[in-house]
């Protein structure tokens, strides 16, 4: 089974075993349903809980969310700093939309079809994500993840085309 993340739990939230969560989503709606199945990883050690939603409500990047098989305070803080996750097959994405993780191993062109390299992750530092692209060889370089570098995404090609400017590289 694949996953994806979409919450990281932060601290626990009143007495009844509920948590305030960061969002690692863009779509809580579409993933936090009553009744859905996530599983709470640590991922130091990769223990991980299986768990019923039982409540959710979205305060903008801050969630909160209760858990049928956790009841209590005491619980809840055995599970503080996982991160939440849910198979992918039940997290749809809307259409002409794409997760971070599927641009990894895309190859990077410039606009005239010339390979520049391949991503080999996405950082999330502010007040912009960046795409690391790896050139064999030759030092990594970043790509800003704005409209003005990143011209053109193709998740079914693998491939990215960007717009290379003096000093990228």
């Amino acid at each position: 089974m694949e996953y994806v993340s979409v919450a990281y739990l932060s601290k626990t939230f009143g007495l009844q075993g509920a948590f305030k969560a960061v969002s690692m989503t863009d779509y809580p709606n579409l993933r936090f349903k009553k009744g859905r199945k996530f599983y709470l990883v640590d991922e130091k050690t990769g223990d991980s809980k299986e768990v019923t939603l039982a409540s959710f409500r979205d305060n903008g990047q801050v969630y909160l969310l209760r858990f049928e098989e956790i009841t209590s305070i005491d619980e809840a803080e055995k599970f503080l700093k996982r991160v939440v996750n849910m198979d992918k097959t039940d997290a749809p994405m809307p259409k002409d939309s794409y997760r971070f993780a599927d641009l990894i191993g895309c190859k990077v062109v410039d606009q005239a079809g010339a390979v520049q390299g391949t991503v080999t992750d996405v950082l999330e530092y502010a007040p912009t994500k960046s795409l690391r692209v790896h050139r064999e060889g030759e030092k990594d370089f970043f790509v800003p993840f704005v409209d003005k570098f990143v011209l053109e995404i193709d998740i079914e090609k693998k491939q990215i085309v960007i717009e290379v400017v003096e000093g990228m590289k």
